[in-house]
C-alpha cells in the first residue's frame, strides 16, 4: 500500500498583483502587488470611480486622517476599508478578485469592479458581524 501526501492549498497566492475585495469589508492586497505597486506605502488613499465602476489605490509614504492603514504580512497586506465600502455599497458576497492597473494618468493602481478575475469561498448565511474561521483562513489566503 502507497501514500500520497496531502499538499494543503499554496497559502502565497498568485505570483501576478491582485486586489481582493472581501466579503468581510476590506481590500487584500497580495505580496507581488505590494512589491509593484506599494513598496514604501504606510497608508492608502481610495477613490472611487461611480461612472465605470472603478476603485483607484494611491500609497502614501505615511499614513494620514485621509489615508487607511496598510497593514502587511508575509503573504501580502490588508486595508481595512470599511466606511468606503459601506459608502459606495462595494461588499460583495464573496471574495472577488481583481488584476490592479497603473493608470499613468491619475496616477493611481486601479481594480475595475466589473471586470473580476476570480472568487473565493461562499455566501455567508445570516451573520452576526463576527468573523468566521473561514473568514478568517480566507483573509490570510487572501492578502
Amino acid at each position: 500500500m502507497s501514500f500520497e501526501e496531502f499538499q494543503p492549498r499554496d497559502v502565497s497566492g498568485s505570483d501576478e498583483p491582485v486586489i481582493s475585495l472581501r466579503k468581510s469589508g476590506s481590500f487584500g492586497i497580495n505580496e507581488p502587488c505590494i512589491e509593484e505597486y506599494f513598496e514604501d506605502a504606510e497608508g492608502i488613499k481610495l477613490f472611487y470611480d461611480k461612472e465605470n465602476n472603478r476603485v483607484g489605490f494611491k500609497g502614501q509614504d505615511e499614513n494620514t486622517s485621509e489615508s487607511y492603514v496598510l497593514t502587511e504580512s508575509a503573504s501580502g497586506g490588508t486595508v481595512t476599508a470599511y466606511a468606503f465600502i459601506n459608502r459606495y455599497q462595494l461588499k460583495p458576497k464573496v471574495t472577488t478578485r481583481f488584476e490592479p492597473e497603473y493608470d499613468d494618468d491619475e496616477g493611481i493602481v486601479i481594480i475595475d469592479l466589473d471586470n473580476p478575475i476570480g472568487t473565493y469561498g461562499t455566501p455567508d448565511e445570516e451573520t452576526d458581524g463576527t468573523v468566521s474561521t473561514s473568514q478568517e483562513e480566507e483573509e490570510a489566503v487572501e492578502a
